[in-house]
């Protein structure tokens, strides 16, 4: 459906990629946290409940220096590459978002030859600075 409307990806396969990996990343941060903060709580049976809640808050103080900026980081990509794919749709920002995704494109073409000619002068330039050393 979405080649014949010409969209530049197709979007069944970006929503289940994007949710997998929403999902994966959710799953990870979920159990860390249910696993780290719940230790050694049910040690003892005849806790009050104003001990349970400090002892609660004690192992989230002790288990907050993980770093999970680098999964945020990954789903915020994943939410805004959702979002995206669901706002191509829209009549007034789809064809923004085609143009953006054909500009990326170009762009990456662009990156690709700029890196091909950098490594290029680099080497000429290696090796005509070695053929003048004595």
């Amino acid at each position: 459906m979405t080649k014949k409307l010409g969209r530049f990806y197709e979007f069944p396969a970006m929503i289940h990629l994007t949710d997998t990996i929403l999902f994966i990343c959710s799953l990870f941060i979920i159990d860390w946290f249910n696993t780290k903060i719940n230790a050694n709580l049910y040690t003892d049976p005849n806790l009050s409940n104003e001990e349970f809640l400090m002892r609660i808050l004690s192992n989230f103080g002790l288990n907050i220096n993980f770093p999970f900026q680098y999964l945020f980081a990954g789903q915020i990509v994943c939410l805004i590459l959702r979002i995206a794919t669901n706002l191509q749709f829209n009549e007034s920002i789809g064809p923004l978002i085609k143009i953006v995704g054909k500009m990326v494109q170009d762009f990456l073409n662009f990156f690709l030859l700029y890196v091909i000619f950098t490594f290029m002068f680099a080497i000429v330039g290696n090796i005509n600075f070695i053929y003048d050393l004595e």
